[in-house]
């Protein structure tokens, strides 16, 4: 069969699976080949609140999520299009003072503008910042990474997919 504009506007779902399980099998493998770990690594808990945080109370919610072996954390689903979400993440076993790169890898925006920025570990061992994801229904992650260690996080726009059991 070609593989033709025609077939993938027909097919856009399969083409974004197939691009996305494409993506988590070299994504790891290329990290790992620039010399950077993809594995569970240093212990580490991620913090996700969204919606509007006010004053005194979130009319969001909040998650909290642990990485697995890989180093990626639990995806976050049923995120509004160019939502903002704010993100801690804490290292028990770390120093405060230590760096954090954060890396946008699908899109959206961190707090700056920009998609990297770098954070350091405060007193607590934890460091904190904003991420506006796009308009776009998808897959936004961002690569935290720490010395040698790398973490994702993965956020999805739109409701939570299904998953297809045997």
């Amino acid at each position: 069969m070609k593989c033709s504009i025609s077939w993938m506007k027909d097919h856009a779902p399969l083409s974004f699976l197939f691009g996305s399980i494409l993506s988590f099998i070299v994504f790891p493998a290329h990290l790992h080949a620039q010399g950077m770990r993809m594995e569970k690594g240093e212990t580490a808990t991620c913090i996700i609140k969204t919606g509007k945080v006010e004053s005194r109370s979130t009319t969001g919610k909040t998650y909290q999520v642990e990485p697995n072996v890989i180093g990626l954390f639990k995806q976050v689903s049923n995120i509004i299009p160019s939502e903002q979400a704010s993100i801690e993440i804490i290292y028990p076993s770390a120093k405060a003072g230590e760096k954090v790169v954060v890396i946008v890898l699908d899109g959206g925006k961190l707090d700056n503008g920009k998609g990297v920025k770098e954070i350091f570990l405060n007193s607590l061992r934890k460091c904190s910042f904003n991420f506006q994801v796009g308009k776009d229904v998808g897959i936004y992650r961002l690569l935290l990474r720490k010395g040698n260690d790398a973490k994702i996080v993965q956020l999805w726009v739109g409701a939570e997919l299904a998953t297809v059991r045997n």
